[in-house]
This record gives structure tokens, sequence and C-alpha cells, in this order.
């Protein structure tokens, strides 16, 4: 967490407007309450990407195992930043609406109709948060991308665009209200836990497969 801490000292230090780009945000995300499923989703891909370091700290003899640590903790904080944020937001606008104040949520909020509805959703929010900023951390190489065996192509269809899918289609449906009172809510919270084991393998396989493509040791045995 120190690391974590110094890195984003330097880059307010020198990078100013960082501070009024990250109170924006947060801003935004209070705003929107329960729509942030989309806005999340479209931003977090850049919150890992900009890292200030110097030019000395690329010349420190770190090995693969602390470049990888490095990159898992930068991984962490970012997904635990953005869970208390959106986690903050969306109860906020609970409170804001069971008390009768202004809200841009709906007054028949399923957080109001149907909480669990969009309790389970906001566990697939962040398993797909998770996801992003995982395949954001790593920086592949430049060049012709290998096809995949069908077997591949199969395995990605199932564990991430398909929960992928149901996120945006249910994300959608908290402004389409109809959609999420039509039905049993336990048929509702089924889809949406498939989705989320579905995504959770996923996950969890690529937390274990999780390399730097583009390391190249600087001395090699020949």
């Amino acid at each position: 967490m120190r690391e974590y801490i110094r890195e984003q000292g330097l880059k307010y230090r020198y990078f100013p407007p960082f501070i009024l780009l990250r109170v924006c945000f947060i801003l935004l995300v209070f705003a929107v309450g329960q729509l942030q499923w989309l806005f999340v989703i479209a931003s977090c891909p850049f919150s890992f990407g900009f890292l200030y370091d110097t030019e000395a700290e690329h010349m420190l003899p770190l090995s693969r195992e602390e470049l990888m640590g490095r990159r898992r903790l930068r991984i962490g904080m970012v997904w635990l930043r953005y869970l208390i944020i959106c986690l903050g937001s969306i109860a906020v606008h609970y409170m804001m609406m069971k008390n009768g104040n202004f809200s841009l949520d709906p007054q028949d909020s399923a957080l109001l109709r149907r909480p669990l509805i969009p309790a389970f959703y906001f566990i697939l929010q962040m398993l797909l948060v998770y996801n992003t900023l995982l395949n954001a951390s790593i920086t592949q190489k430049p060049g012709k991308k290998k096809k995949q065996p069908l077997a591949k192509v199969l395995e990605r269809f199932v564990t991430y665009q398909i929960p992928a899918y149901i996120y945006f289609i249910y994300g959608a449906g908290f402004c389409i209200n109809d959609f999420i009172y039509y039905g049993s809510q336990w048929i509702h919270i089924a889809i949406i836990v498939t989705a989320t084991i579905l995504l959770s393998i996923r996950n969890i396989k690529e937390t274990e497969n999780f390399t730097i493509p583009d390391f190249s040791p600087a001395v090699q045995k020949v």
C-alpha cells in the first residue's frame, strides 16, 4: 500500500490536473447513482494505464516476481477505490430515495422495490471491473495476433462475453423499469448469479496465469 500511495503522490505532485480529474470522477459517480454501470466500465481501463515513475526506478534490478507484484498491487488498490466509491454512491442514492429526496434514479427504482437484484448486480459489476483492470495491466507485444484455438474462443465466449452481455442488458434494464419488474425477481437473480459464477471462473484462471508478456530478462543463458 505504501508503494501505491507513493506513486499517487508523485503523480499528483508532477501532474496536478489529475487531482481535478479524480474529484470530477468521484462527483460524477455519486451523481449518477445506480446508473454508474456504464460510466464505471468505460473509465476503469484508463484508471490503471497511467503510472508516474522516475528514470532511476527503471534502473532498479527488479525480478519478474517483483514487477508482477507491483502490477497486482496496483490492480488491487484501483479496484478497492472503485469498490468504495461505487458502494458509497449507491448507499447515498438509496437513502435519498428512501427519504423522498431528489435523486437521478427513478422513484420506483429497483433499489427500493427489488433491492436484491441491484445487490447481486453490483457483485457482477465489481468482478467485471477487476477483469478489465487485470487485462489493462498486461502490455501486449505489437504485431499480428495469433489465431486462438476454437476451445479458447468458446471458453472466452462462455466465461466472459455472456456475463458481459448480461451485465449490459441488466444495466440498461435499470433504466427500463418494466424489464426489472417483469417476472419473478429470483429468475433475474439466478441469471445474474450465473453470469457472476462464469466471470469468477475466468477471473480466477486469468489471475493464476497472470504474467508480463513483454518482459525480457536483461541476461539470458545461451
